[in-house]
């Protein structure tokens, strides 16, 4: 770009002028800078076509003094043939204009330079991120792996997937729960006059070692008989082996189900696993460890993860229980910053949240047995976490049920829990789980009532009359315990002694299949939509080898439940102790159909010698 008047003077000239002054002036690269005194003598020389000195004396002088007045200088570009000579404003505002390019953009060398990092940066981290993007997409394509949600959405209904749960496990989750007591199906939306109340927890909360007959059932009992016209609905979405990480996870999801209330009884498997690498957890000290988790179980989703940990055998974690009042546990810290996420999340669903200490058999404990005091009962230190965090309104208002003080009161006095509560140290006897459910009833039901259910003033049913509804007598309870014992249960002093399943046996008449069956019957007669109470029903009648009425009975449930996993299944076993084999194939592909991940199905099938190949 040349900047004003110009005149090309021949290099020739330039030379001359350079043997007359020894030097033209600074230079800058190609350009040279030449002073006054000069331009004007060039300037002049060219016009006139002869060397500076040959030309008039008079016209070099009067160019020389108009050139010096208006002190102007020159610059020439040394590539080419001319030199091209630029008034000193103009040369500063090139100057000046040039600096400013200079600062708006990097040099020439330097662009190249970011380009060739850029380039290098790209074959480095984006190339192989397109690449590894491209192979979980052609792995989900070919139905490699498994959705590990939490949640299902199918026909209007979400239920929980087993795949999520299987993630923490070494064993498969039918070995620790029984999952047909442990799955639900809830329609979404929610219906209008539906109130839903979702129980979090782990084995204790789950009802173990007594499956689908927890503290949730005898809740339920209770809720139905004070809400007269409203649908209520408990959910128990607790897991044995399981810990408040996972459960927090789960809480994610609670938009989905759009609870009413949420209802806590957690804090017994937190120092066991699942929980994040001490490793991760050291490396990363700026991400609290709950996050970190999270982080973890977003990340199994990916295929080509689940590809890597297939190939990867990993030994199943130990479970221990170390001293939880140690000050170096961070499971305490865990504990009460997933009790923040799992509040928050409620909240965010628009549910009241309930809260419950935890109960603990102390009989053994020689302090415990000295305390005749309920204000000086020891504490656990997850109790007090749970207690403190209760005070505390920054996540929102919690109500408190104090099951532990419960427990300590159970006999009218102030006595140490033991084994009429408890089966072992945690986990609950029948007149445990009641226990725990009718001390949460009061804050569960003034929760419902703030969202617009009517109770109907009755006070909660008694344990026998809960018992009653669930078609469960002393031969009922009989019965669970030896099929608990028969199926390798561990349950702690209850599988090592029949000190509690005497007494019930001596309640027990002469027949005591008769009994069950007419506890069963009228059970139904009050509760004939109760889906559990009709699984509990038909495997009774199955493992009674009452064929017949087992097929009726499967039959009915499943025209009930259509879309039950337990239905559709039991309805094929049915079909196949009849002596229909054909009938049973089709049944228990129904059931494939419906639930592919359902492994008793498969294993009928394989037997059957008709199976698809395993997902």
């Amino acid at each position: 770009m040349v900047y004003g008047h110009h005149v090309p003077v021949p290099l020739k000239l330039l030379a001359q002028a350079c043997d007359q002054t020894g030097r033209i002036g600074e230079s800058n690269g190609n350009i040279l800078v030449v002073p006054d005194r000069l331009f004007g003598e060039m300037n002049a020389a060219q016009r006139d076509g002869q060397p500076g000195k040959e030309n008039d004396q008079a016209s070099v002088k009067q160019r020389k003094s108009a050139a010096v007045s208006r002190q102007s200088a020159m610059v020439v570009d040394t590539t080419v043939d001319h030199a091209h000579f630029i008034s000193r404003p103009n040369r500063l505002r090139m100057e000046e204009e040039y600096h400013t390019r200079m600062k708006a953009g990097m040099p020439q060398s330097a662009r190249r330079l970011a380009r060739a990092w850029l380039a290098y940066a790209w074959i480095l981290a984006v190339a192989p991120a397109l690449l590894m993007a491209a192979a979980e997409f052609a792995a989900r394509i070919a139905g490699y792996g498994t959705d590990t949600r939490y949640l299902i959405h199918t026909n209007n209904a979400v239920r929980p997937n087993k795949a999520f749960h299987q993630q923490f496990f070494s064993l498969p989750v039918e070995n620790i729960m029984d999952w047909d007591c442990a799955e639900y199906m809830s329609a979404t939306p929610k219906p209008p006059d539906v109130r839903r109340v979702i129980v979090l927890g782990e084995s204790a909360a789950y009802g173990s070692p007594f499956g689908g007959y927890g503290f949730s059932r005898y809740l339920e009992m209770m809720l139905r008989e004070a809400f007269p016209g409203t649908s209520v609905e408990v959910i128990n979405a607790a897991v044995p082996g399981t810990n408040s990480n996972v459960l927090q996870i789960m809480a994610s999801y609670f938009t989905e189900l759009e609870p009413d209330v949420v209802l806590l009884y957690m804090g017994n498997n937190e120092s066991n696993p699942p929980f994040v690498d001490p490793f991760v957890s050291k490396a990363l000290p700026f991400i609290s460890r709950p996050a970190l988790f999270r982080a973890e179980v977003a990340m199994n989703r990916l295929r080509l993860v689940q590809m890597a940990r297939s190939r990867r055998r990993e030994p199943a974690p130990s479970l221990v229980w170390p001293n939880e009042d140690s000050p170096g546990n961070l499971a305490l810290n865990d504990f009460e910053a997933n009790l923040g996420v799992i509040a928050r999340e409620a909240r965010r669903a628009g549910a009241e949240v309930v809260l419950c200490t935890l109960g603990r058999n102390t009989e053994g404990n020689a302090d415990a047995q000295a305390v005749s005091d309920l204000a000086a009962i020891p504490r656990s230190a997850f109790n007090k976490r749970i207690l403190s965090f209760a005070r505390r309104v920054a996540e929102g208002p919690v109500r408190l049920v104090d099951f532990d003080r419960a427990c300590w009161a159970y006999s009218g006095k102030v006595v140490a829990p033991g084994y009429d509560l408890f089966c072992d140290v945690l986990h609950l006897t029948f007149e445990g789980n009641y226990l725990l459910a009718v001390s949460a009833f009061p804050e569960v039901a003034a929760a419902l009532e703030s969202k617009g259910a009517r109770r109907s003033g009755a006070s909660p049913l008694s344990q026998s009359e809960c018992e009653r509804r669930m078609g469960l007598s002393a031969a009922g309870k009989v019965w669970l315990i030896e099929q608990g014992l028969r199926n390798g249960s561990r349950t702690g002093k209850l599988a090592t002694t029949e000190a509690y399943a005497n007494p019930l046996r001596d309640q027990v008449g002469p027949n005591p299949q008769q009994a069950m069956l007419d506890d069963f019957e009228a059970a139904l007669r009050l509760n004939p939509d109760d889906g559990m109470l009709r699984v509990h029903f038909v495997r009774w009648l199955i493992e009674c080898d009452a064929a017949g009425r087992a097929n009726r009975e499967a039959a009915e449930l499943a025209a009930r439940f259509p879309m039950s996993r337990a239905a559709n299944r039991l309805l094929a076993q049915t079909i196949e102790r009849s002596g229909d084999e054909e009938g049973a194939r089709q049944a228990y592909a129904r059931t494939l159909t419906l639930y592919p991940d359902d492994t008793i199905s498969r294993q009928a099938l394989q037997r059957l010698g008709n199976a698809p190949p395993a997902r």
